[in-house]
């Protein structure tokens, strides 16, 4: 289960379940309407931050995934 929560107060703001496997990172792309998120089923999710509905799933990785990165201006994810 992942649950975002607002940096100023700490005021939960929702929370959403990755799915099978463990989320093992997360990363949110610059301007914080995406989420990007790795788990240890191979899969990289990218979530509507407003939503939290899930926007895209990433397949290819044979094993799990245990990091992300994000380019500065969003354009690139690395994992």
């Amino acid at each position: 289960m992942i649950k975002l929560s607002n940096s100023d107060d700490g005021g939960e703001l929702g929370e959403f379940t990755d799915g099978p496997g463990r989320t093992s990172a997360a990363a949110f792309l610059p301007d914080g309407k995406l989420l990007a998120t790795s788990s240890e089923n191979g899969f990289v999710k990218l979530w509507d931050t407003g939503t939290l509905k899930e926007r895209a799933i990433l397949k290819g990785h044979l094993l799990g995934v245990h990091s992300l990165g994000v380019s500065p201006d969003g354009s690139r994810l690395a994992s």
